[in-house]
């Protein structure tokens, strides 16, 4: 599986609109958050490509419709809450056990994070261990 992710999360970035209620997007992350964060240094392009999906999740336009406007926010703040304690349990091991895997997984999850902030700055992340 691991030499398909790339292609598979690019087909899901135009179905996005399609896949939205009750929590599908969320769903379909927490499927393919592992196997994608395992293989992220591996697969070619898959970093990007995962980029791509994760900031059009996170990033929503407020007006463009209005009914999907509240399921988009509360969508876009759970992923950046499990972005944030991902982040913050890799830099963990990559501190802790000199993991060189875990420590490209929390610079790619940074960047996206990063950027999420720069394109949305009123969101505020609750984290609490």
């Amino acid at each position: 599986m691991p030499s398909r992710l790339a292609p598979f999360l690019a087909i899901l970035l135009p179905l996005k609109p399609n896949i939205s209620g009750s929590g599908r997007l969320l769903s379909w992350w927490d499927k393919l958050s592992v196997p994608v964060l395992n293989n992220i240094g591996a697969e070619k392009g898959l970093a990007v490509v995962a980029k791509d999906l994760l900031l059009a999740i996170l990033v929503y336009d407020e007006d463009e419709d209005d009914a999907k406007t509240p399921e988009a926010k509360a969508t876009s703040n759970t992923l950046a809450e499990t972005l944030f304690a991902t982040w913050l349990a890799q830099s963990k091991a990559a501190l802790e056990q000199f993991d060189d895997h875990a420590k490209f997984v929390v610079e790619q999850i940074q960047f996206i994070l990063i950027a999420f902030g720069k394109r949305r700055p009123k969101v505020r992340v609750n984290y609490v261990e």
